[in-house]
């Protein structure tokens, strides 16, 4: 990547995503994103790539005290809403995964300081490009949605998306208006499912958009070696099939359990494993991201509902099987996609596909190939970013 720096200029890329919430997949794939450039940048100091320490309050309010208060200030439906949470067993672990969270990034450098909603557009004045993504920034019904990920704030015309996600498949009209205005003011666009590029393309009638790989599958196990956490073996069994979360299932963990041999370890959103009774099964109810990784590494075989699960058995060749969610349909898009990207039907639980065995050749070819592309999309993202103030390359 060549330099860019004149008269001594840092060039300063800001990323924007979901990166301090109580999801496992969402704080690799912020880490992945940054790892990512930094590859691509080569160790080049005349850059700084940071994560912007923006958090919704919906978000925060999980596991910040003070976010809770000021939100329950806002309407009696609110507070009655927040007492409820505030002794809730998912909101202390929730606080737990946060803390890991915020952690691992300062740890590494990579986080800017906090930043609240109406600090946006002053601070970001900092940053030279700010890319969003990956994950469901662009959910409409996610509950981090307040329009930050749009960039309405951001006042240069250096915005880009990378993997971004809508998390659904049919999008909804009262949303229409603003998110065609801020889209088209996107320079560049990759999307995670295709389903998203088809909404793009019907939001913003441009055929720029392009499908690239979830951040966590640009890097390899490799690279992820650094951090995996072994701390993690102190409290597994030696063998084990893990059931990973993103939504309850009691017919996942049951069919699992009518056929398992071996320990069942179940892990996942900290919403969802905390309701589960820990008699039965070995519950993991919170790890750090190194010992999320380790978790996934050892699994004899791995059982989902969850995309960065299906992400994670690839990325470590794993055995596995997924589950789609009849209740919540449309956020199936994002399993979908990957399953057909690299023709993974057989992996969707049935009493056949039960017996038969990944050979990952055919497999890790696809996903290297997809792997390229995406890089290499994320590279033009870097080659576009100006040279100057208001200077573009050619």
């Amino acid at each position: 990547m060549p330099s860019d720096e004149i008269d001594g200029k840092v060039t300063k890329i800001g990323i924007l995503t979901m990166h301090c919430v109580p999801n496992y997949g969402a704080i690799m794939q912020s880490y992945a994103t940054v790892k990512l450039i930094e590859k691509l940048l080569a160790g080049d100091k005349k850059y700084k790539v940071e994560i912007i320490d923006y958090q919704p309050i919906v978000k925060r309010k999980r596991y910040s005290d003070a976010a809770l208060v000021r939100d329950s200030l806002l309407s009696l439906r609110s507070a009655y809403n927040n007492i409820r949470l505030l002794g809730s067993k998912s909101r202390s672990i929730s606080k737990k995964v946060h803390n890991l969270a915020y952690n691992f990034y300062v740890n590494r450098g990579i986080l800017s300081s906090n930043v609240l909603k109406e600090q946006l557009s002053e601070y970001c004045k900092k940053y030279d490009a700010i890319i969003v993504g990956s994950d469901q920034v662009w959910n409409p019904y996610g509950m981090t949605h307040d329009g930050t990920y749009l960039l309405g704030f951001y006042q240069k015309h250096t915005k880009y998306s990378f993997s971004s996600s809508f998390g659904i498949s049919v999008f909804p009209n009262e949303f229409k208006k603003i998110y065609s205005k801020r889209l088209s003011e996107f320079r560049k666009v990759s999307i995670r499912e295709e389903a998203g590029v088809k909404i793009y393309k019907d939001l913003v009638d441009r055929n720029d958009a392009v499908v690239t790989l979830d951040p966590t599958l640009c890097l390899t196990s490799e690279d992820y070696l650094i951090l995996e956490d072994d701390a993690a073996g102190s409290y597994l069994p030696d063998e084990y099939i893990l059931i990973y979360l993103a939504m309850n299932s009691e017919t996942l963990i049951k069919k699992v359990t009518e056929t398992a041999k071996i320990p069942i370890v179940i892990f996942g959103m900290p919403d969802i494993v905390s309701d589960i009774d820990d008699r039965t099964y070995k519950i993991i109810k919170y790890a750090s991201p190194g010992q999320f990784l380790y978790i996934f590494k050892n699994a004899m075989e791995i059982y989902t509902n969850s995309f960065h699960g299906i992400a994670f058995s690839l990325i470590y060749n794993k055995q596995f099987w997924i589950e789609y969610n009849d209740k919540y349909s449309q956020s199936n898009s994002r399993l979908e996609n990957i399953v057909h990207m690299l023709g993974l039907e057989d992996r969707l639980i049935t009493e056949a596909s039960l017996q038969r065995v990944i050979s990952y050749g055919v497999i890790n070819k696809k996903l290297e190939e997809k792997r390229k592309e995406s890089i290499k999309y994320m590279s033009e993202i870097l080659q576009d970013i100006p040279v100057g103030e208001g200077v573009f390359r050619d």
